[in-house]
């Protein structure tokens, strides 16, 4: 049975002392470290339509040579065809290489920048602010809390962007080729997103807990063997496993839950999709026969229908993958939005000078 992740543990009773933020507005908080990186941005986002567009001619292609080749078996059309279907993979491939690298050096230069500023910024805090947060819950931030992010902006977000631009190019050409047979296909998609906007908060819930969970073992690690001398000293060992063993229990108990969530949807969605290309089969079989529509225009609709359906599956894969990622980043920026108690004033001022014969000088001072 699937429990709400507010009613598990240690480590929710610790979060939700924690503000809870909107996810676009983490997300904005990303805007500053993207500064001089706009030119590269684009590119990516001008790449990942490319290469979908280059999908969606590859499926006209397909088209005309079910439609006027495979038919009238003309060489010379065959080949023409076969030309435009080469052009468009071409295209596609482009469009693929400029989407991943651009994508990808994105992505490591928002994190190296982040992490930069986090270090930075965490090395300024004061004695009090280490007095209350253990060594390994920092470390854990610093490391798998930036890797989530990582994740989330070189890999999820560019699958998130191609997915929508193939549910869109797809739907639209669906719609272009038979408004009848995209009703149906129309009806499921409304019904899955419906569902996916509910699972993706559920899923960054446990995607903040789980994180909270891995700090918490990185700490008890960190924090035993710097102090392995006093753990066997005190013949604590045991003690320390069980502590560890526990933790990593209520780690497993989480990822089950957020596992099991997803099973779940994945398989709702999958009699979803399925149901609705067996709908389209049966109807589209029937306008074929009614000679409605071709049978080029059915398997074009088909092979539309299938990059929509993988388009907006991709979607919901990378909704719940960022909603893991904002939690990992509302980490982050709870280190920056941390203050010292003391801070060092922005105008120092000199000592006056007195002419009265004293001053102090340092003499042969030197420091280890």
């Amino acid at each position: 049975m699937i429990q709400d992740p507010a009613s598990t543990g240690k480590a929710s009773t610790t979060e939700a002392a924690k503000p809870k933020h909107d996810t676009v507005k983490v997300y904005q908080r990303l805007r500053p470290f993207m500064a001089g990186k706009r030119k590269r941005a684009v590119i990516a986002l001008v790449a990942s339509a490319v290469s979908v567009a280059g999908l969606l001619g590859v499926v006209q292609s397909v088209r005309v040579l079910v439609d006027k080749t495979f038919t009238s078996l003309d060489a010379m059309a065959l080949s023409h065809a076969l030309s435009i279907f080469l052009i468009f993979v071409s295209l596609m491939a482009a469009g693929t290489y400029f989407r991943t690298l651009n994508f990808k050096m994105l992505g490591e230069e928002i994190v190296m920048a982040i992490r930069q500023r986090v270090y930075a910024h965490v090395l300024k805090l004061d004695g009090h602010f280490f007095q209350k947060h253990r060594m390994g819950d920092i470390t854990s931030r610093l490391t798998a809390d930036i890797a989530v992010l990582q994740h989330g902006l070189d890999v999820s977000l560019p699958i998130g962007l191609r997915g929508f631009f193939q549910a869109l190019g797809g739907a639209s050409l669906m719609i272009l080729t038979s408004w009848h047979l995209s009703v149906v296909i129309l009806a499921v998609v409304l019904g899955v997103m419906v569902v996916a906007i509910a699972f993706g908060r559920y899923v960054r819930r446990y995607g903040r807990l789980m994180q909270q969970q891995i700090a918490e073992s990185a700490a008890q690690v960190t924090e035993s063997l710097n102090g392995i001398r006093v753990v066997q000293a005190f013949n604590q060992e045991a003690q320390e496993t069980a502590k560890f063993n526990a933790t990593m229990g209520e780690q497993l108990k989480l990822a089950q839950r957020y596992n099991q969530a997803r099973g779940l949807f994945f398989a709702f969605a999958t009699v979803c999709v399925f149901g609705a290309v067996a709908a389209v089969l049966w109807v589209g079989g029937l306008a074929v026969e009614a000679e409605r529509i071709s049978t080029g225009e059915l398997t074009a609709f088909l092979m539309y229908s299938l990059i929509a359906a993988l388009g907006i599956g991709s979607l919901v894969e990378v909704f719940s993958s960022l909603q893991t990622a904002a939690g990992a980043a509302e980490r982050l920026f709870s280190l920056l939005d941390e203050k010292p108690a003391l801070t060092a004033p922005e105008h120092t001022k000199l000592l006056p000078k007195r002419d009265n014969g004293r001053s102090i000088a340092f003499d042969e001072v030197e420091f280890a």
